[in-house]
C-alpha cells in the first residue's frame, strides 16, 4: 500500500499510512513516489500519479535522484481538482525520458478540460527521438515552475 501524506516540511514528507476507504483520505494532499518503488524506478512515478488521482491528492512528490523511463507519464484529467508533479528541485530530481512521445502529458486530448495541473521543481532531460518534454491538452490554469528542460531536440 502506498503512503499518502498531508504536508511537505523542509523537503521531507510527513506520511500517514492509510488503507483505501479510511475516513479522512480526501484530506490528504501528497503522495510520495518512494512508497511505490525505489528511487530511479520510472514506473513508480506512474503508480504514484494513479494513487494521487484515486485519493484526490494534490501533489505527487518525486524525491532527489535520477529517474529514467520510456513511457509517457500521463496524469489523469481531474476537472474538479488539481494535481502537481513536484520534485526536490532542479538538478536534484532528474527525470530522464528515453521514449519517442512526450515525457509528460496532461489531459486526454479528448476535449475534457484539464485544470490546475502542472510540473514543478525538477530537471527533465530527453533525447532527439522524443516528440517533446511536456504537453498540455485542453488545459486551463496549468503551468510549469522551476523546471529545467534539456536535450529535447526533435522537430
Amino acid at each position: 500500500m502506498g503512503s499518502l501524506s498531508t504536508s511537505i516540511a523542509d523537503g521531507a514528507i510527513t506520511a500517514a499510512k492509510l488503507a483505501p476507504g479510511v475516513a479522512g483520505t480526501a484530506l490528504l494532499t501528497v503522495v510520495d513516489v518512494r512508497d511505490f518503488g525505489t528511487v530511479g524506478d520510472w514506473s513508480a512515478i506512474g503508480d504514484a500519479i494513479a494513487a494521487a488521482a484515486a485519493a484526490a491528492a494534490r501533489t505527487v512528490f518525486i524525491p532527489a535522484g535520477t529517474w529514467t523511463g520510456s513511457t509517457t507519464l500521463a496524469p489523469p484529467v481531474m476537472p474538479n481538482g488539481s494535481l502537481i508533479v513536484r520534485g526536490a528541485g532542479p538538478g536534484a530530481t532528474n527525470l530522464v525520458y528515453t521514449g519517442t512521445g512526450h515525457a509528460i502529458q496532461f489531459g486526454d486530448g479528448g476535449g475534457t478540460d484539464t485544470r490546475y495541473q502542472g510540473l514543478a521543481d525538477l530537471t527533465l532531460t530527453g533525447t532527439s527521438a522524443a516528440a517533446g518534454a511536456v504537453k498540455f491538452n485542453h488545459s486551463r490554469f496549468c503551468g510549469v515552475e522551476r523546471v529545467e528542460i534539456k536535450d529535447f531536440t526533435a522537430a
